[in-house]
Parts: structure tokens; C-alpha cells; sequence
């Protein structure tokens, strides 16, 4: 279960590059779009996330300026300030070199993050292992760019979910590994290992190959506050995690649910008042 949510991060970036217009944008425009959109939904909910764990936990917490990219007690937020030079870095190097230049510097970071997550008590690097999101992100928006550009619009479905199934395995398989080697001490850094990339693309594509008749129209309509609901999710974990106490499967599957209900309204009622929609969509 863990393995599989971790793919769904991944996956979002992908699609936020697969819709970058970086071609029809200027270069300020790559840079101040994503800003103007991603930086007050940040700080609005790194703000909830503040006020309720000072009002709810009453324990000290190092607020430095650190939190604007691990999230602190939001540490799921972390992704919005990747996805947010994630979105400048692609579009910026495409512009300048091609995605083929674009390419080789998502590369490198991506590189350079495996070495500092998944692969860095194997490598036995100083320090402690890290996500190192920012440094990956790049790489799954780049994916998604390139795949708009050089990829068919249509792949065989049977065959893309087979491949999906297979690197799922493999993924499991390679983090079992991880933690074996590593001491299990790399829980945090499952996010992106090396077969992460293969994966994100194949679900990405798998998803893409369901015709738009067999979606329903409720699910189409709560899509479009999934950043909503993901961004909510954990103050909702944090409310009722106390009730629902994960002893196995079938009471966490039950703990997902009602997380996932929960959160869901709260992000369709935020759409509804139109100061807060820009938060959830």
C-alpha cells in the first residue's frame, strides 16, 4: 500500500508537465505564472498547518526558514515548492537548450538526488538520507513534457497495464532491497527510487489509455480539486488519526476511505466559496 501511494506524486508531476506550455511562453512568463500560482497556495496552507499544530499539539517547533520547503509539521507540502521549481527549471532550460539540453540537467539533479535518497546509505554518504523532492521533480516534469512532444497519443491498453503490474513488483522488490541494505532505515526516501521513473511514466500513460466514457462524470468533476484534497488530506489524519487506529489491511483500507471522503468534501465545499478556490484547484 505504501509503495503504491508514493507513485501518485510522482505521477502528478508528470502530468503538470505534460500540460507546460513552454514553447508559447516567454521566459518571464515561465517564471512569474508558476510563482503567482503556487506560492500563495503554499504559504496558505504551510499557514493552516501552522496555526493548527500550535493550537492543537503546544510543542515547540523550529519555524525557520527551512518549513517553506520541508513543510514542518505539513511535511506533505514539500512537493509544492518542487513542483514550483520543477516548472521554472524545465521551462527556463527548454526554452534555452531544447528538451534535450532540458534533459541532461534534469539528469544530473536527479542523479545527484538518488544519491542523496534512495541510494545514499548504500553509497554510504555523509549525513542522514534525504526525499531530496526538489532535486527529482524536474526530471518527472520533464518526462511529462517530452511525452506530449515525442509520445503517440495513443498506447495499447492490455499492454501498458501488464507493464504497469511488472514495474510495480520491481519497485517493491528494489525497496525491499533498499531497506535490507540500508538497515531499513530509508522509509522516508521510498518515494524515488531508481525505478520510480519507469513507473510514474507507465501509470501516467495507463490512465491516459481509459477511453473518457468509462470515467464518471462525479469522478471528472472532483478532479479538479485533487491539489485540494491532497493538501487537506493530513490535517485530516491529524484530526481523526486518534480514532482509527491501523491494526492491519482491512482497518486501513477503512482509515484511507474515510480520509479520502472526508477530505474530498472539504475540498468541493472550498471550490464553492470563491475566495478559497484558488487553493483547491
Amino acid at each position: 500500500m505504501l509503495n503504491l501511494s508514493h507513485i501518485a506524486v510522482p505521477v502528478y508531476l508528470i502530468v503538470a508537465g505534460y500540460f507546460l506550455s513552454w514553447r508559447t511562453r516567454s521566459y518571464r512568463r515561465c517564471v512569474t505564472q508558476p510563482i503567482i500560482r503556487l506560492v500563495p497556495l503554499h504559504l496558505f496552507w504551510l499557514g493552516i498547518y501552522i496555526v493548527h499544530y500550535e493550537v492543537t499539539m503546544r510543542f515547540a517547533w523550529d519555524w525557520g526558514p527551512q518549513i517553506l520547503f520541508n513543510g514542518g509539521p505539513a511535511y506533505h507540502l514539500w512537493f509544492l515548492p518542487a513542483l514550483l521549481v520543477a516548472l521554472i527549471l524545465v521551462a527556463v532550460t527548454s526554452r534555452v537548450a531544447g528538451l534535450w539540453g532540458a534533459l541532461l540537467v534534469c539528469a544530473i539533479l536527479a542523479a545527484i538526488g538518488l544519491s542523496r535518497g534512495a541510494f545514499h546509505d548504500m553509497l554510504g554518504m555523509p549525513g542522514t538520507a534525504q526525499r531530496a523532492g526538489i532535486l527529482m521533480a524536474p526530471m518527472f516534469v520533464w518526462m511529462g513534457a517530452a511525452m506530449r512532444a515525442f509520445f503517440p497519443d495513443r498506447v495499447d491498453r492490455r499492454m501498458i497495464w501488464a507493464i504497469v503490474a511488472v514495474l510495480i513488483v520491481m519497485q517493491a522488490v528494489e525497496n525491499a532491497v533498499f531497506s535490507h541494505l540500508s538497515a531499513g532505515h530509508v522509509m522516508i526516501v521510498r518515494a524515488f527510487p531508481l525505478t520510480m521513473f519507469a513507473t510514474g511514466a507507465a501509470v501516467f500513460l495507463a490512465i491516459r489509455s481509459i477511453p473518457a466514457s468509462l470515467w464518471p462524470q462525479w469522478l471528472v468533476e472532483q478532479s479538479r480539486c485533487t491539489l485540494g484534497v491532497y493538501a487537506v488530506h493530513l490535517l485530516v489524519i491529524y484530526s481523526i488519526g486518534g480514532w482509527i487506529v491501523p491494526t492491519g489491511p482491512v482497518s486501513l483500507l477503512l482509515l484511507v476511505a474515510i480520509v479520502l471522503a472526508i477530505s474530498s468534501l472539504i475540498a468541493r465545499a472550498m471550490t464553492m466559496i470563491r475566495p478559497l478556490q484558488r487553493f483547491v484547484i
